[in-house]
């Protein structure tokens, strides 16, 4: 996951500031696309049997690094 993200950031890094930000939601669409993005980080963290609080801190500390 982490090779993935540095990766995007890497090559679209407009794209990867604006994506992994902390959301400041103001419009219904950042909302939908903030949270169809948590999901996907969590399901990752979820397959390899890390959940809830530990799966949201991973992808935090992953957001943080990338």
């Amino acid at each position: 996951m982490a090779h993935a993200m540095r990766g995007f950031a890497l090559a679209n890094p407009g794209l990867a500031a604006a994506s992994f930000r902390s959301l400041d939601v103001t419009t219904s669409e950042w909302e939908v696309s903030g949270k169809a993005l948590a999901r996907t980080v969590v399901e990752v963290f979820t397959s390899c049997g890390i959940h809830g609080d530990k799966a949201i801190s991973g992808a935090l500390i992953l957001r943080s690094l990338a």
